[in-house]
């Protein structure tokens, strides 16, 4: 970035040493042009042409105040001509305004094109840091939820590899994936709001305790409901333990009530939940994680969705996936 600024500076007092250099010489281009005009007043049209292609439009981009100078050269030029009304030296005047108005107009443009891929490359690399900070960000929060579970370590950054491998798979755009792999890093941000007693106990959770858990996803879409550039991040955490039946929570949606992205998030959570080690189990045999996403299609998962997970655990001969 440094580098950048630098030759930013660098190039910025460049193009100052042009524009002083195009105002003094454009008078002078001016004062040739108008002279000709005066001479030979068939060629009025043409170097008017000349005039403002040349010499105005393209200082206009760039904010100066050109017209100003031309039309003082042209009133300076019409004076000039009482002291040399030779149609020969307007001829010479004629040829040299041209030269010196192709030569400016290219200058200025080349000066303008060079600021603008500065200006351009700027922005990108500000786009770049903004989009860096904005993944660090998100990964320091699912780190956080990490650090408070000691049973689910990696969760987070499983569910959300499938949750984009099964987007992937559905057909979604490159920059939607990525937006999901965010939203499944997020989604159970809400257990920060949950009692670490809750969280961290070994065995199955009370009715009470259960109870506890479940306000995770209402928790969490209060945390996220503030990020407005990617809004699903807010509906992927509140509603992934929905269920198509209807018997799911926070509010018991079904079918599509529940947002694409929640169905989604709902079946890479259940895999990673049944292939991981948890307090009141080990990991699950691929047979019975299949036979449970089966079973379950149509009632807790999406069938279409669940369909996807199940070609891919099929795929998973080795059974390597959840590693």
């Amino acid at each position: 970035n440094k580098l950048v600024q630098k030759d930013y500076t660098n190039q910025k007092a460049r193009i100052n040493l042009l524009r002083f250099y195009k105002a003094t010489l454009l008078i002078g281009v001016c004062f040739f042009i108008a002279t000709d005009i005066i001479v030979r007043h068939k060629t009025i049209g043409a170097y008017i042409v000349i005039l403002f292609v040349f010499q105005v439009l393209p200082f206009y981009r760039a904010r100066e105040n050109m017209a100003i100078f031309s039309f003082f050269a042209v009133f300076i030029s019409t004076l000039y001509l009482f002291f040399v009304p030779n149609a020969k030296i307007g001829t010479l005047f004629s040829i040299l305004s041209i030269i010196f108005a192709f030569a400016f107009s290219t200058e200025c443009l080349r000066s303008y094109s060079i600021k603008k891929n500065i200006n351009n490359r700027m922005n990108e690399l500000m786009t770049e840091r903004f989009s860096r900070l904005a993944t660090q960000t998100i990964m320091a929060l699912s780190n956080a939820v990490e650090a408070k579970d000691q049973y689910t370590q990696g969760h987070s950054q499983r569910v959300a590899t499938y949750s984009k491998e099964l987007a992937k798979r559905m057909g979604y755009s490159e920059e939607k994936l990525n937006e999901i792999y965010y939203i499944g890093l997020l989604h159970d941000i809400g257990k920060l709001g949950v009692d670490d007693a809750v969280i961290n106990k070994k065995g199955r959770l009370s009715d009470e305790e259960f109870a506890e858990i479940k306000k995770h996803p209402e928790i969490g879409y209060d945390i996220l409901k503030i990020i407005t550039e990617i809004p699903d991040i807010s509906i992927g955490a509140k509603y992934h333990h929905e269920k198509i039946n209807g018997f799911g929570y926070p509010d018991g949606l079904n079918g599509d009530e529940i947002p694409k992205i929640a169905q989604i998030i709902a079946v890479a959570d259940a895999y990673d939940a049944m292939t991981s080690n948890r307090s009141y189990r080990e990991v699950m045999p691929q047979e019975k994680v299949r036979s449970e996403i089966e079973k379950n299609s149509g009632t807790q998962f999406a069938p279409d969705i669940a369909e996807i997970m199940i070609k891919m655990i099929d795929e998973d001969i080795d059974y390597t996936m959840h590693m």
